[in-house]
């Protein structure tokens, strides 16, 4: 029996099967899933090509001309969510209106890339009848480091503006003007007189400014010529010369002489900042400073500067050696009472200049040694040398 059993069962590698029958079924669905979705691809393709056909030319079969804001000027809004064109030389918003071809309205407001500044020049009531023109000016104001960096230079723009008689204002307007980083400076000239300025900035949501000028007669200056003793000094030569970053249109005054009271008496000077220049401008008698302007009124501005004579003291010692740490007195007798003291240097030097015209007597002591003394009289200028040998104190 067991071997019948054995013989009726068959052997593990003698059962029969169908040959590929699931490997022939897995590639048949395969083959049907891959046809399907290239199906659905041309599909999609056939649709969109559709679509964009019938953006192009509308419902009506016509093409819409101005759908990429190439079109007539009259349209000035651009459709189908393209990108809205920049109006050039335009000084204020501007909207549009355009139908796209479903019948969707579409409204936008477009940026203007300029501005405009209007405003008026007064005239003040000394200059009426006195000035008949002047020019009006708006320049861009700049970074200076925008300057060096060899950056554009600014823009500027000017107009001349004629007074009709009897009348003390005129009117001005600059159109077209572009939007500034900086901003613009607007300003009133005419020669002679003190023409004010005003700063304004356009942008897109503030495209027009207004402004008012003003033109009034300039300031008297009066300069004091003084000296170390505060007594007037006659014949001294006093100019102002324009500095600072408004210098356009202001001029350059004197030279002027001091009179025998001291004083230079200039009238209708412009308000800015001048170099006051006492003297050359190439060799002046005292350093170049700055002042100030104000605008009308009367401004009074002191000089003062250091005159006189020099006198150079060599003071020595037993044997010809320079005296170091010698104390010198310069005592003045006329024309007023006055004491000057210092003390000679590691040579037996000493300089005492701008000493006033004059007698002096001079002191010169040192400890362990006898005081020396000299009568010195001194020149309005020039220098004086003075010879001092001192002796050992017995």
């Amino acid at each position: 029996m067991e071997e019948e059993r054995g013989s009726s069962l068959p052997k593990k590698h003698e059962m029969s099967k169908p040959s590929g029958f699931r490997r022939t079924g897995f590639r048949r669905r395969a083959n049907e899933q891959g046809k399907a979705a290239q199906a659905l691809m041309v599909a999609l393709a056939l649709a969109a090509f559709g679509f964009g056909i019938y953006s192009l030319l509308g419902a009506d079969g016509n093409p819409d001309e101005n759908w990429d804001g190439e079109g007539p000027a009259s349209a000035a809004v651009t459709k189908r969510g393209s990108e809205a064109p920049i109006i050039e030389n335009a000084s204020e918003w501007v909207s549009g209106t355009g139908v796209s071809g479903t019948g969707v309205v579409i409204e936008e407001k477009i940026r203007a890339e300029t501005g405009s500044i209007h405003g008026s020049v007064r005239l003040g009531a000394e200059l009426r009848g006195k000035i008949t023109a002047c020019t009006v000016t708006v320049r861009e104001a700049v970074n200076r480091n925008a300057l060096w960096q060899g950056k554009p230079k600014p823009k500027q723009m000017a107009k001349v503006l004629h007074f009709a008689e009897g009348q003390d204002r005129v009117h001005f307007n600059f159109e077209k003007l572009p939007f500034s980083e900086f901003g613009w400076t607007t300003y009133a000239y005419a020669p002679g007189v003190n023409g004010s300025r005003q700063f304004v900035i356009l942008k897109e949501d503030d495209a027009v400014k207004r402004v008012i000028l003003s033109l009034s007669g300039g300031a008297l200056v009066t300069f004091a010529v003084k000296d170390q003793q505060f007594l007037p000094v006659a014949d001294v030569q006093v100019r102002l010369v324009p500095s600072g970053d408004d210098i356009l249109g202001r001029p350059a005054y004197g030279p002027f002489k001091s009179d025998v009271v001291g004083s230079i008496l200039i009238t209708d000077v412009i308000r800015g900042e001048y170099d006051l220049v006492v003297g050359e401008r190439r060799n002046p008698i005292v350093p170049i400073r700055k002042v100030n302007i104000r605008k009308g009124g009367h401004q009074f501005i002191k000089v003062a500067m250091k005159r006189g004579g020099t006198v150079r003291c060599h003071v020595s010692l037993p044997g010809g050696y320079g005296a170091k740490g010698v104390k010198v007195e310069a005592v003045a007798l006329s024309p007023v009472y006055h004491k000057y003291e210092d003390t000679t240097d590691h040579r037996g030097v000493l300089e005492l200049e701008h000493l006033p015209k004059g007698k002096y007597h001079f002191h010169f002591s040192k400890k362990g040694y006898q005081r020396g003394f000299k009568k010195v009289t001194v020149p309005a200028d020039g220098v004086v040398d003075v010879q001092v040998s001192l002796v050992w104190q017995r």
